[in-house]
């Protein structure tokens, strides 16, 4: 593989990945509510190794898909 097929891969920044609980704590919810997201309604996630991680702008956009309505000003 040279430099030239990682081209139009996305990259990831130091931070982008969260662990479960770094997940809850941005989206507001419990570890077992975001396991329970992940395993019913397909929260984006990966497995690297025997660890679970998130990423935080797959995880924004994710949300962003199921807003249910815009905040009244």
């Amino acid at each position: 593989m040279d430099e030239r097929d990682n081209v139009n891969a996305p990259r990831l920044e130091l931070g982008d990945l969260l662990t479960v609980e770094e997940t809850a704590q941005l989206v507001r919810l419990t570890i077992s509510g975001v396991m329970r997201l992940k395993d019913r309604e397909r929260l984006p996630s990966y497995r690297v190794g025997n660890r679970l991680l998130f990423d935080r702008r797959e995880i924004a956009l994710w949300l962003a898909a199921r807003r249910t309505g815009e905040i009244a000003s």
